[in-house]
């Protein structure tokens, strides 16, 4: 998350507890620029539950590509209640010598181990641990992805979330802001994180018939407004009509991302032992 405006300096006192071996909770180092909540006495209407799909992939992962047209496929029968992010990590994600690209990140490397991701392809359903599987994610298995999917899709969402971005051509800057109302209470905290995706990149790309130089990469998670685990909503149990909004920036996004192809997506999920994510959105950069 190189490229957040703000960071924390606070480090004055922790430096000095090596002594102590308890490790404490993780520190956010992401500062909005704007950072206010409020509660509204009209409880708006729900937003239609939109599904976030986590597809865990790499450039040298001969599979990944089909984990890559199953997500895509998924977009194309439900395009208004699914959102496709496509996170790079793990030694299957090294980029080619010949690669322009490298999909990997801080933010990227951690989701990985945050959910335990340890083989690709791979794909969480809103974060949550389908019936019958192990984990929050999912190996392989893609004629069922849409079913998963769509069992997400029956749930209701309990926040809406709205987006505004602005884009700054002269010094390459992407501001984004997230307003976000909730239409229940509900008893956990929560936290949002937020992503800057691109799609249409074309790059290497290991598949079953070998590299395919001019593979088309989509929904790329490029990097974060938020830490990769996101940043909090409320230090308290949420409750109906609570409205929290927030606004980040990142600074100067590289000359080889096309911001014409790029997009911000939200999502807001649980933060205790549970990650469910409750309500994704998008938004396009460039209108």
């Amino acid at each position: 998350m190189k490229y957040i405006l703000l960071i924390l300096f606070s480090f004055s006192g922790i430096i000095l507890m090596n002594s102590c071996e308890e490790v404490g909770p993780t520190i956010e180092f992401v500062v909005p620029l704007v950072d206010t909540s409020y509660v509204v006495q009209d409880i708006p209407n729900k937003q239609l539950k939109v599904v976030v799909v986590e597809d865990f992939s790499g450039v040298q992962c001969v599979n990944c590509p089909l984990g890559n047209s199953t997500v895509q496929q998924i977009i194309d029968v439900h395009p208004e209640q699914v959102i496709g992010l496509t996170v790079h990590g793990g030694d299957l994600a090294i980029p080619y010598n010949d690669s322009e690209h490298d999909f990997v990140s801080e933010e990227t490397t951690e989701l990985n181990g945050f959910l335990g991701v340890f083989g690709w392809p791979a794909a969480a359903f809103d974060r949550v641990q389908i019936s019958g599987q192990q984990n929050v994610f999912v190996l392989g298995q893609f004629s069922s992805w849409l079913s998963f999917t769509e069992q997400r899709m029956a749930e209701e969402a309990i926040v809406n979330i709205n987006i505004e971005n602005n884009w700054s051509e002269d010094d390459r800057t992407v501001k984004t802001a997230i307003r976000m109302t909730y239409t229940e209470s509900d008893s956990e905290q929560h936290k949002v994180s937020i992503f800057l995706v691109e799609s249409h990149i074309i790059d290497p790309q290991l598949d079953v018939i070998g590299k395919i130089s001019d593979y088309e990469h989509n929904h790329v998670v490029r990097d974060m407004f938020t830490i990769a685990t996101g940043t909090s909503l409320s230090d308290q149990p949420v409750v109906a009509g609570l409205t929290v909004e927030k606004e980040f920036e990142l600074l100067e996004i590289p000359e080889l991302w096309n911001i014409d192809n790029c997009y911000v997506v939200a999502m807001v999920h649980r933060s205790g032992d549970s990650k469910e994510v409750l309500q994704g959105a998008q938004e396009t950069i460039i209108p």
